[in-house]
This record gives structure tokens, sequence and C-alpha cells, in this order.
């Protein structure tokens, strides 16, 4: 399933008419299909996964092409903040995610960017960085799971 956030709203989810959010690829996933394609751009994200696997593949050249941040907040003053994680990940579930970026997390417990509790995570060749979060872990937290990296990962400038 293919999402570009520069696509039209009324797209199928195909190569040729993209989804332009990833909430309708979510809704189009299946059994056997589990691979969400995210085309260059930056797109804004929380999921909390606690179903078997899911894989996002950035298409950009390198990960720098897309970048996933939690969505932004808006309080009742016009401040503009991030107070969420972009993944987490629960009960045996597996998280893929492959040549992209993760960055502004801000959580306030374990795991800025991805919480994994009972869980599985797979990086390979994404970078993670300016994640925060309030416990361990300001980039990720893996607890009574497993946290694989693959080929060059940077995890740089995150705070716990």
């Amino acid at each position: 399933v293919v999402v570009d956030v520069a696509a039209l709203e009324d797209g199928d989810g195909t190569a040729a008419e993209p989804f332009n959010r990833i909430d309708s690829a979510m809704a189009n996933l299946d059994d056997i299909c589990r691979t969400i394609v995210l085309m260059p751009g930056e797109y804004p994200l929380h999921l909390d996964w606690t179903e078997g696997e899911i894989q996002f593949n950035g298409a950009g050249a390198t990960p720098n092409g897309v970048t996933l941040t939690p969505p932004v907040v808006v309080d009742d003053d016009g401040n503009e903040s991030t107070n969420d994680r972009v993944f987490n990940v629960e009960n045996n579930a597996t998280l893929r995610l492959q040549n992209l970026t993760l960055t502004d997390g801000n959580a306030s417990t374990d795991g800025g960017a991805i919480r994994g509790l009972d869980a599985n995570v797979l990086l390979s060749y994404v970078n993670v960085r300016g994640n925060r979060s309030g416990g361990d872990g300001g980039a990720v937290a893996v607890a009574s799971g497993t946290l694989e990296l693959e080929g060059c990962n940077s995890i740089a400038s995150n705070s716990a």
C-alpha cells in the first residue's frame, strides 16, 4: 500500500494513485499485505500497534527523504507541542521500519520515538534524532522484547 503526502485525497493506495494519509493505508491493510510504502515527505503519525506485524518502508533516496513525527497538538492558547511518541508497540506485535527518519517524539514515559513492550522492533537504515522521553530511551525503549538494528542506523541527539 503506497502513501504520498502530496497525492490527491481519492487515491486507491497503488503506486499510480497513492493514498495521501497513513490512516487511509492502515484501513486498507489485510492479513497478507502488512507493508506501507511512504513516498518522500513528512508524515504526522502516532500508532499504537498490538497485532501481528507491520512494516513501513521509506521510498526516498536516503532515510532523510521520509520523516515521521508525532502529530502537533495546539493548546487553548495557540501553543504548539508534540507530547507523544511515533510508535507504541505491544502484545507480541512486530514493527519493521526501513529507510526513514523518526524525529520530535516527546514521551512522558520510556521511548521518545518508539516504545516496545512485549514487542519486536527492527530498524534498517533508520535515523532516530531529536526525541525525548521522561524515562529510559530518549529514542527507543524495548522491554520484554527484541530490538534489531540492520544496516547503517543513526541514533543521535535524543535525551531521556
